[in-house]
């Protein structure tokens, strides 16, 4: 029997992943553990797979389209040549009712919040001549044991270890972070 394959909730926080490429066409034979498609979420880009065995029947979300979890992104059937016109006329009614997000949507779905930054500690009129106590979960934090990050070069004929951001050096960034770099134009 033909069912709805929903957009599975990959995280405890994900609320909407983009299909980033299918793996499997329309009419495609499933095996349990296949991967179906190559879903981006606001964590990471994985891989989502079937369980049971089956055919691919239609897609119902095109590559980069957002997808709320737990939304129908395809149908999977059975049998090849099973009939889905009941699912396709629920799933147009569900799309009717509340359309689901595509790539062009995020913008206007996105809390106005969430692009601001947190306000700027008011500033002393004087530097404190004592060193700054770190506190953790409201418990001071020896500053001896806090570690920073810092470039390093190697003497004689060794290689020179890049900055952080150095031309060249790789800039690790989560999806989230580097889809919210790009709408606003920042380069990571």
């Amino acid at each position: 029997m033909a069912e709805f394959f929903e957009m599975p909730q990959a995280s405890p926080t994900m609320e909407v992943g983009t299909i980033l490429s299918w793996k499997k066409a329309e009419g495609d034979a499933l095996a349990p553990q296949d991967a179906i498609a190559e879903v981006e979420t606001d964590k990471a880009a994985m891989d989502i797979e079937v369980f049971d065995a089956g055919f691919l029947l239609k897609i119902l979300a095109a590559e980069g389209d957002e997808v709320p979890a737990g939304q129908p992104i395809a149908i999977i059937g059975t049998a090849a040549d099973e009939d889905i016109s009941e699912l396709l006329a629920e799933f147009e009614a569900r799309g009717a009712q509340s359309p689901a997000p595509t790539a062009s949507a995020p913008q206007a779905a996105a809390p106005a919040h969430a692009g601001a930054l947190p306000p700027a500690p008011p500033k002393s009129a004087a530097p404190e001549a004592t060193a700054t106590a770190f506190s953790w979960a409201g418990k001071e934090v020896n500053e001896s044991i806090m570690e920073s990050p810092a470039p390093f070069v190697l003497s004689g004929s060794q290689a020179t270890a890049a900055a952080p951001g150095a031309p060249g050096g790789k800039v690790r960034a989560a999806p989230a972070a580097r889809r919210a770099a790009r709408e606003r134009g920042v380069d990571i």
